[in-house]
């Protein structure tokens, strides 16, 4: 056996020696509320000397010294210390049983029952008394009432201890006269229609008159050996079909639809490539059956006159659909062919078919109509074939054709039985979480979702200083620019703006924040463009949780800093950024602006300004490669006459060569389009977005993720119940209802939402409610700098996202001016000392931790910031604090000779406990941490609060590794 693992990598051998013993990984169950592990087999599987796993338990080996060696089940976690590195990579390839769970499964019950013998013969097991409750089994302690020990019973058991939860204990449940066989036998394989089944498929559609006869499935089931072919061909028909009705039928009546009842939606409703595609491959099912209809034995009722000829090509799939929809046609067969496809008789693996579930039956009928409106104006553009076609687009404007008005009739019922069936799926579970599809959806679910692509967004920007110098954190080129009041002009009209966000900030200040390549390493431009494309990810995750109504994946991806449609602007008063978007799926226009909060504000701005400054210097200024189909729509499109309305171009012709040169056209993509991925030359593509979800958020187990649709409406209904905001009424409801990217009348109709249709008139009143709503999300989730809301907390907190920062009037030239000054005229930074020293001096930073050797410079990182202080016309006032009295004399000895006048905390109070502003008088002043925690010293803090906003800044920065502290604005 060992010979047939040769030359494999390690995770393959494992895979391989799970195979040979029955048992993949990622193939044990997980326990459930009516068993524990559900499984006929034993399986152990050795890790190390100390671990293994049996029957999907972690065993631990615990040995003590002057103790008896213990084994023990223990909870596995990607990054517990209990476990080595190489445990913890191989434990990662096993589904493991989730311990977690048995405090959901056994909620009243210390007792759990397991069916492992062979568990229980590795494990050091132990005798413990339990008595019988109504919810189940509670083991005996010294509190125990005597009623319950005298019935309390001996059980065998393996104790598993959890950190922050009682302890459960595992015993062996002999299953030798147990019915647990009968639990395997569970199957349903037929779908049972009666008589008093209200579903939508019996009362509309009438299912149960449908019966296939063996023949009848053995036709059908030729189609899945032709369907890769057929679908192609029905790809390559309606791609023709489609793109010559959009170019020459030019009538663009309003008909009202199920999602837009009152003006309606413009008539023929455009569709994208992946939509043309999908509808060609799910309608391909639909052609199939009309093709094979005569073969089936629904055709007995039918006489030859019925027939028309199989949709093989593109005039006969038009004048097939044509011929069935006129007014005056015989509808029956119309009628029959779609009921018949309320089954999924393409599904072979069942010895009957299944009906449809609500949503893929809406999806084949969505597939049907587009088919049949296209194929029925292609044969009204080539009008003759077939009498009466030359009216035939009046078939979708008015009610004469008896199988178009069913049709629409049926699919308006189908939508309103989806709706109705998916609205029990989100459930309310207190005090700040929902239930989505049986998977639990909280605020801590959200936080720690963000924190994971926050930290690897720094992570990402952590390796790009392999290839760059002077790479700043977030928060110094925030502080630098995007809060200073000097670097960037925020009075910008928001209706006649400027062509770039970047146009806001000043030259200098610019030039201040970006990097500077390293002239000695050559750059990997494609590694570049990686960690680059991987940093809008996470941005864009963050944007999602922070923007309150969550955005479809489309709508970010229209986010521009620059050129026509800007949509992103800066907020005078917080200074956060404000995204100004339409909602993409209905194409109403109708424009939302959310206020993003500060963290997310910032990290954006630095992925514009410092980021998409790297990848452009990476790419070079030749960069030709940004392909037209910004969107990854046209992958595989037939006819170029198609791709051409998906290719992105300028306003005008479109044609010139100037328009057409690659390299300009990359240019303006990159300097304008925030979220642009250089590896593929394109705007970010979904399956990048949306493998985080596979990952995210760490600690939840893979199975509990939700996905990308699940999740909007989690937080949509999260905001609904849980975000409130003072004095809410109708208008802030209805605006909840905006921020989602739906009507008022929506939420009524469909969700439930008690509030009246429609939004107020007045613009800036919904502007005020939408960032009411929003702060109180951010405080809710504890976005941005501000403390998040207490368990069970929905009020909204004043300027809850709001940070006050220390404005800094200075520049990275006045630490090189200080360093001269203190050093002499070849000053030179120390490697690793310029950046901390900008972050100490520019940055607005609440904590600043230095941890280094001895010999580093650490006193220079804050010697330096206040010497360049001192050489500024603004006036401050510095505090250091040392541990021991013995360090303030030599530390006021040293910023008197680098020409800094000092004093000593003490000195302050010797007076009394109150300083006047005319004590203040020197740059500096030491003192011990015993000073720094004296009530003379809070009282100085909290007295002179208006002096110190008066001198523009009181700066306390401690020595030897305590945080620095801008008391006046932090």
């Amino acid at each position: 056996m060992a010979s047939a693992f040769l030359g494999q990598t390690k995770k393959n051998r494992i895979y391989n020696w799970a195979k040979f013993h029955s048992l993949k990984p990622h193939s044990l169950p997980f326990p459930s509320h009516q068993t524990t592990i559900r499984k006929s087999t034993t399986t152990m599987f050795y890790i190390s000397d100390n671990v293994s796993v049996v029957d999907g338990f972690v065993v631990l080996t615990i040995e003590k010294e002057g103790a008896s060696v213990r084994k023990v089940v223990k909870k596995f976690h990607p990054k517990s210390k209990l476990f080595l590195l190489e445990e913890r990579t191989k434990l990662a390839n096993y589904a493991l049983v989730d311990l977690d769970e048995y405090h959901t499964a056994f909620p009243g019950s210390d007792l759990v029952p397991v069916p492992s013998s062979q568990l229980f013969s590795v494990c050091t097991t132990s005798k413990r008394l339990f008595y019988t409750t109504p919810d189940g089994f509670r083991i005996v302690n010294s509190k125990t009432p005597d009623r319950h020990r005298r019935c309390s019973q001996e059980y065998t058991v393996i104790p598993v201890v959890y950190k922050d939860k009682p302890t459960k204990y595992l015993y062996l449940r002999d299953e030798t006269h147990s019915t647990q066989y009968l639990l395997a036998d569970v199957t349903v394989d037929r779908d049972i229609v009666h008589s008093k089944d209200s579903s939508f498929f019996e009362q509309e559609m009438n299912v149960g008159e449908i019966v296939f006869t063996e023949n009848d499935l053995s036709v059908l089931a030729g189609f899945q050996q032709y369907k890769a072919q057929f679908a192609e061909d029905i790809y390559s028909y309606f791609s023709t079909i489609y793109s010559e009705v959009r170019s020459r039928y030019h009538r663009r009546p309003y008909l009202s639809s199920f999602h837009r009842p009152g003006y309606g939606e413009t008539f023929p409703k455009d569709l994208q490539i992946p939509t043309i595609q999908k509808y060609s491959s799910m309608g391909s099912a639909f052609l199939f059956l009309a093709e094979v209809f005569p073969q089936l034995s629904f055709a007995e009722d039918f006489t030859c006159e019925h027939e028309q000829s199989p949709p093989k090509s593109i005039d006969a799939i038009a004048s097939w659909f044509t011929f069935k929809l006129l007014p005056g046609s015989d509808n029956e067969l119309w009628y029959l062919l779609v009921r018949i496809c309320c089954y999924n008789w393409q599904d072979t693996s069942v010895a009957y078919p299944a009906l449809h579930t609500l949503n893929s039956f809406r999806q084949l009928v969505d597939s049907i109509r587009a088919l049949a409106t296209y194929s029925v104006l292609y044969r009204f553009l080539h009008a003759g074939a077939i009498p009466g076609d030359s009216t035939a687009d009046e078939i979708f404007f008015t009610k004469k054709s008896e199988p178009w008005t069913w049709t629409n009739v049926m699919y308006h019922k189908l939508t309103v039985a989806y709706q109705n069936y998916t609205k029990f799926n989100v459930r309310v579970c207190k005090p700040d979480a929902v239930l989505i599809s049986g998977k639990k959806f909280s605020r801590s679910y959200i936080r720690e979702f963000y924190a994971n692509v926050k930290e690897r967004f720094e992570s990402n920007l952590s390796d790009l200083r392999q290839y760059f110098d002077k790479v700043l954190s977030v928060q110094a080129v925030a502080d630098a620019t995007l809060n200073s009041p000097t670097a960037i002009d925020v009075a910008e009209n928001r209706i006649k703006t400027k062509n770039s966000l970047l146009l806001l900030i000043n030259e200098t200040a610019l030039a201040n924040v970006v990097p500077d390549f390293k002239p000695n390493v050559t750059i990997d431009s494609q590694e570049v463009a990686r960690l680059v494309a991987d940093m809008g990810v996470c941005v864009m995750w963050m944007i999602y949780f922070s923007a309150t109504g969550p955005y479809r994946f489309p709508d970010m991806l229209i986010l521009k800093y620059a050129g026509n449609q800007r949509n992103l602007f800066v907020d005078p008063e917080s200074r956060c950024l404000d995204i100004i978007t339409e909602y993409s799926k209905n194409r109403e226009g109708n424009p939302m602006c959310k206020t993003l909060d500060k963290v997310t504000s910032d990290h954006l701005f630095y992925y514009i300004i410092v980021a998409r400054n790297m990848l452009k210097h990476a790419v070079g200024t030749e960069y030709a490669d940004m392909k037209r189909d910004l969107f990854n729509e046209t992958n595989g499109a037939a006819e170029e006459s198609l791709l051409n309305g998906y290719l992105a171009r300028s306003i005008g012709d479109g044609i010139s060569a100037d328009d057409m040169d690659p390299v300009r056209y990359s240019r303006n993509v990159v300097n304008s389009f925030v979220f642009v991925d250089c590896t593929s030359h394109s705007l970010m593509h979904y399956a990048r977005f949306s493998a985080f979800l596979k990952l995210y958020p760490m600690s939840v187990n893979w199975s509990m993720r939700l996905p990308f649709r699940e999740m909007r409406h989690g937080m949509i209904k999260l905001v609904r119940e849980y975000v409130k905001v003072e004095g809410e009424d109708v208008g802030v409801s209805a605006a909840k209802e905006t921020l989602a990217g739906h009507s008022a009348a929506t939420g009524l109709a469909t969700y439930g939402i008690d509030h009246e249709k429609g939004l107020a008139a007045d613009g800036s009143l919904e502007e005020k409610y939408a960032s009411l709503v929003n702060a109180a999300w951010h405080h809710w989730l504890g976005l941005g700098y501000g403390s998040p809301a207490e368990d069970g907390e929905s009020d909204i907190a004043k300027n809850s996202c709001e940070k006050r920062y220390f404005h800094p009037s200075g520049s990275i030239k006045d630490l090189a001016m200080a360093g001269v000054k203190l050093y002499g005229s070849k000053f030179e930074f120390r490697e690793g000392q310029f950046d901390v020293a900008v972050e100490i001096y520019l940055s607005g930073s609440q904590v600043i931790p230095i941890q280094a050797l001895p010999g580093y410079g650490k006193t220079a990182l804050f010697q330096l910031p206040l010497m360049a202080v001192s050489l500024c016309d603004q006036p401050v006032v510095s505090f250091v604090f040392v541990p021991y009295v013995c360090l303030v004399s030599n530390m006021k000895l040293r910023f008197s000779s680098s020409g800094l006048s000092c004093g000593f905390v003490k000195d302050l109070f010797a007076g009394g406990p109150t300083v006047a502003e005319s004590h203040l008088f020197c740059d500096v002043y030491v003192g011990t941490f015993n000073d720094l925690g004296s009530a003379n010293f809070i009282n100085l803090v909290n007295n002179t609060i208006m002096i110190a906003r008066a001198k523009k800044g009181l700066d306390a920065r401690p020595k030897n590794h305590i945080p620095e502290v801008r008391l006046a604005d932090r």
